[in-house]
């Protein structure tokens, strides 16, 4: 992937945005200098999205676009395509107004598009297409992670859920300031009086690690960020959005994160987030996880999980390269991610371990009390893992 580290992704575009008052063809030629265009926009989503943007980062701002008229009345972005999506004023055809050969979008309500005179001066949107190894549609690309930050108010568990299901994604782990502002930069644009979920938990002993076990690098805690003793958190809206507990039937909005930008994740979700329904979801996005349903080895248990209640519970990293041993295992399944195991090992009510192999996709089920490291076996690529609480 290309990436978009000096701008902000939308779909298959990066996006940088300069406010300093400019004439058409030094935006134009600054966006070309830096291996980009003036933004052609393509579709009603890309102009909500640049929309937003604008009004809550530039609001007061004009802003250049990729659009221009010949001597013959003839419109086409700057690449000499004719435009299949507009944003016209709809009344009396004012966007024409000046008879110009330049186009903006004109602050206001809906920031359609009106001709202008090109010495004028506005701010102006570079885009760079960076091609299909990106985020999918309707999420934001950001260093590396595509995040979709979600507006309807769900519990955590709920949350977790709808993440891994819709966007094969976690809830979103942030491991640097640098990554904080930039989520507090995109949360403004969605709902910017709103808490909004995160993939930190507490244990029951007052730990607190991401929901794949690791314990942060980075935190963005306050004075009473314990106030609740509960185990999920949020970031609590405000200038700063710290992160605060809060009880995990609590409903509110949601971030999702991709870590590896397009693709299934390998980092493990919580095994406390699990489908209430008895269906286990095996959709993926990778090309090697085919079927729809687990597949069971031969000579082991031949059912599949029964969904238990859901359970208070986190999981705990046990060792690398070690796997379950033989007489603990209760079941074995093949699945592509870590994600998957995790969710199958959550559905099973006796499932206190699970083992995943990456390289052989194999998900070993298992229920032991007081398992020790000791006790596990040695294989090469193997990541266990103990599912702790009630």
């Amino acid at each position: 992937m290309t990436g978009c580290a000096s701008g902000v992704a939308f779909g298959s575009s990066c996006y940088s945005f300069e406010s300093e008052a400019t004439d058409f063809a030094t935006a134009q030629s600054t966006c070309t200098t830096q291996g980009q265009h003036l933004i052609y926009l393509d579709s009603n989503n890309e102009q909500a999205y640049i929309q937003q943007t604008l009004s809550h980062q530039f609001p007061g701002i004009d802003f250049w676009i990729g659009l221009t008229k010949d001597s013959s009345d003839v419109i086409m972005w700057l690449d000499q395509t004719e435009p299949v999506y507009t944003r016209w004023l709809t009344v009396s055809m004012s966007s024409f107004n000046e008879g110009a050969a330049c186009f903006r979008m004109k602050r206001g309500r809906d920031y359609t598009w009106h001709d202008k005179d090109c010495e004028s001066g506005y701010g102006y949107i570079c885009e760079r297409d960076m091609g299909s190894d990106v985020c999918p549609t309707e999420m934001v690309s950001h260093d590396g992670s595509c995040y979709r930050i979600i507006s309807a108010s769900v519990n955590y568990k709920e949350a977790f859920a709808a993440c891994l299901d819709t966007w094969e994604a976690r809830l979103v782990f942030i491991e640097t300031e640098e990554e904080q502002e930039f989520l507090k930069s995109q949360i403004i644009l969605v709902d910017n009086q709103a808490d909004f979920w995160i993939g930190l938990l507490k244990s029951s002993m007052d730990v607190i690690t991401w929901s794949d076990g690791t314990m942060p690098v980075y935190t963005n805690l306050e004075y009473d960020s314990f106030n609740e003793g509960t185990p999920c958190f949020r970031m609590k809206s405000g200038r700063d959005y710290y992160w605060h507990d809060r009880p995990c039937t609590f409903m509110v909005p949601y971030i999702c994160e991709q870590e590896d930008a397009c693709g299934t994740q390998d980092g493990l979700t919580p095994a406390s987030i699990g489908d209430s329904t008895g269906e286990s979801s095996t959709e993926s996005s990778t090309e090697s996880d085919e079927t729809t349903e687990p597949t069971i080895e031969e000579g082991t248990r031949t059912t599949k999980p029964q969904a238990g209640e859901f359970r208070s519970s986190y999981v705990r990293a046990m060792a690398e390269n070690l796997s379950l041993p033989d007489s603990v295992v209760l079941s074995r399944f093949r699945v592509n991610s870590i994600i998957r195991c995790a969710g199958l090992c959550n559905e099973l009510t006796e499932c206190t371990h699970f083992t995943h192999v990456i390289s052989s996709s194999t998900c070993l089920l298992g229920y032991a009390r007081n398992l020790q490291s000791a006790e596990l076996v040695h294989f090469d690529g193997a990541r266990s893992f103990a599912v702790s609480g009630s």
